[in-house]
């Protein structure tokens, strides 16, 4: 290993430490902002809400932003492919949440989460967007421009999830 290299992923291990202390002290921040500012109930919707929209979105990649990092050689038909492979199977996830949010007021006596699920289920297809940037970033091993996209990316997440109240 080269010593450029070694210096490069050494401050790339260092970048990464911070964006993950960084994220865990804004999410707790903004857990105790809701917490203070939401009823129970309307905490424990946007809870039981998060914990689906956070499952289902284990099933938005499937692989395709590692397949695409991972490519040898990769041109523009392969990053064309991903995406849109990407896109449509975040519509896709999109419209089974549609589908699957009437029946999460049987398990949560609470009218609102059908309306709370479907706006986050949005978040599936604006997050497709940020797929180019993420590959391409990640392949160069430019984890600086990344940490500042993935930021931009989580705030113009949060100001949407934040809209719908």
């Amino acid at each position: 290993m080269s010593s450029s290299l070694k210096i490069k992923t050494i401050r790339n291990i260092g970048l990464n430490a911070f964006a993950n202390l960084t994220k865990f002290f804004l999410s707790a921040i903004a857990s105790i902002i809701l917490a203070q500012n939401l009823s129970a109930s309307d905490y424990g919707v946007v809870g039981f809400a998060m914990l689906f929209i956070n499952f289902l979105s284990r099933f938005s990649d499937i692989g395709i932003t590692d397949a695409v990092i991972r490519k040898d050689k990769l041109d523009d038909r392969g990053l064309y492919t991903g995406y849109t492979t990407k896109f449509f199977l975040g519509i896709i996830i999109c419209a089974v949440v549609f589908l699957l949010a009437p029946q999460a007021k049987y398990f949560f006596d609470n009218g609102a989460i059908e309306t709370v699920i479907k706006v986050l289920s949005v978040s599936f297809v604006i997050s497709t967007f940020g797929f180019l940037p993420t590959c391409l970033l990640t392949r160069d091993l430019n984890y600086r421009k990344l940490i500042i996209h993935s930021y931009s990316l989580q705030l113009q997440m949060r100001l949407f999830r934040s809209s719908w109240r």
